[in-house]
């Protein structure tokens, strides 16, 4: 069976494989790992921020969220990749 590289499947399947590539790689081992770290850090800070300071609190829970958030995404699109790859698998 020829796949076809427009068919969102196949397209779905191939971005999942880049992006474990991706994280697999010297950069996306960095780019989670700091990510974590920026996590982390900005838990610490949360501990001991001033409760009188809400738009400090809302400063720091944004930057965990985003942090958490990167790392999502690709797990993710990671996920979502080998979804599509069953799902070829189940066709052919």
């Amino acid at each position: 069976m020829q796949l076809n590289p427009e068919d969102p499947t196949v397209r779905a399947a191939t971005f999942g494989a880049q992006v474990e590539q991706f994280l697999n790689s010297d950069i996306g081992v960095y780019m989670v790992e700091r990510a974590d770290e920026q996590a982390e850090a900005a838990l610490k800070e949360l501990v001991t921020a001033d409760p009188t300071q809400p738009e400090v609190i809302r400063a720091i829970q944004n930057r965990i969220k985003v942090a958490d958030s990167i790392v999502s995404w690709l797990r993710e699109a990671i996920e979502m990749g080998e979804q599509s790859k069953q799902q070829l698998r189940e066709l052919q």
